[in-house]
This record gives C-alpha cells, structure tokens and sequence, in this order.
C-alpha cells in the first residue's frame, strides 16, 4: 500500500533468488478507503488474471501503437 492522491492499483512480476516468480500488487489508499470489499476482490482478481495469463510478456506500448 501506498500514498497517492488518486485510486490506483497496478501489479508487478518479481524474481527471487531462487528464480521463483512472485506477483506483487501495488494498491493506493484509495483502494481501502473508496471501494467495497466486492470490488477490491473483483480488481485484484483481475490483476491476479495478469499474472496467471502471461500479460507481462506482451510489451502493452508496442500492442497499443500497433495498427490493425
């Protein structure tokens, strides 16, 4: 948890030492102290579905800037 003026949640992937892949979710204030418990399961089942799926391995900013 962190300090921030705004709602915001965003997930990282971390190696150990011992090449074990762990999820770190990152939650702002805001996350305790505007949404309910249903919601704050809904959003970090979502960032936990990031991190099941293999998201981090797609480069998001060249997915954005890709034409179709």
């Amino acid at each position: 948890m962190y300090q921030e003026p705004i709602f915001n949640v965003s997930c990282f992937p971390r190696k150990k030492k011992n090449n074990v892949i762990e999820l770190q979710v990152f939650v702002s204030q805001h996350f305790f102290n505007n949404l309910n418990e249903d919601e704050q399961l809904g959003i970090i089942g979502h960032e936990i579905a990031h991190f099941l799926f293999d998201h981090f391995r797609f480069p998001a900013h060249d997915i954005i800037n890709t034409p179709f």
